[in-house]
């Protein structure tokens, strides 16, 4: 894989270098000398066969198999969602409908940038969320070990909580956790 800069910043509620939302499988795959190639794709629903198998193995009457069926139809991954695994895990991709709409990147294995002027694996989790906030122009939202900052379409997990109200690392002596970036086009408030 080569790389540029420019390839792995971080680009609010567009996506990040070149993996732009809504971009289909298909230029992402024209993009693998810089992403690297699709390793494993796999749909998010769980097909009907095996779902209506699962549900006849359970103690559950015709009415309450229908019922789960029912909402896992109407709450469930639509039939046109895929994941897709690049960079051995480090990077994972989410199309709804053939558009990308998610990018999951592990920092350590991935050099996404925040404008930083280093990759976010090379600062500390603390640094990185204050950028975020400073990106977003507000505070995030910060719920045990997940940091939300809704205005510019990033989740952080793995890495912080909150003491007093205010974001530290999970192990204080740990500068650099194992931590996890989600971008997204859109949010809701958590």
């Amino acid at each position: 894989m080569s790389d540029s800069d420019d390839d792995w910043l971080f680009q609010p509620k567009k996506g990040g270098g070149r993996l732009l939302f809504g971009s289909s499988p298909a230029k992402v795959e024209a993009l693998s000398d810089v992403y690297g190639v699709a390793e494993q794709t796999a749909s998010d629903r769980i097909s009907d066969v095996l779902l209506e198998d699962t549900l006849l193995e359970g103690d559950l009457t015709d009415e309450e198999r229908a019922e789960i069926l029912a909402l896992y139809d109407d709450l469930g991954p639509s039939r046109s969602s895929s994941t897709e695994a690049r960079c051995s895990g480090g990077l994972v991709l989410r199309y709804e409908a053939d558009e990308l709409i998610e990018i999951l990147i592990q920092p350590k294995v991935a050099p996404i940038r925040l404008g930083l002027g280093r990759t976010v694996a090379a600062t500390s989790a603390l640094e990185v969320a204050q950028a975020a906030q400073v990106m977003g122009g507000q505070a995030g939202y910060f719920e045990n070990t997940t940091a939300w900052f809704p205005q510019i379409g990033l989740i952080m997990e793995g890495f912080l909580m909150t003491r007093n109200g205010a974001p530290v690392p999970i192990d204080d002596g740990q500068e650099f956790g194992s931590w996890s970036l989600l971008i997204v086009a859109s949010m809701s408030i958590p």
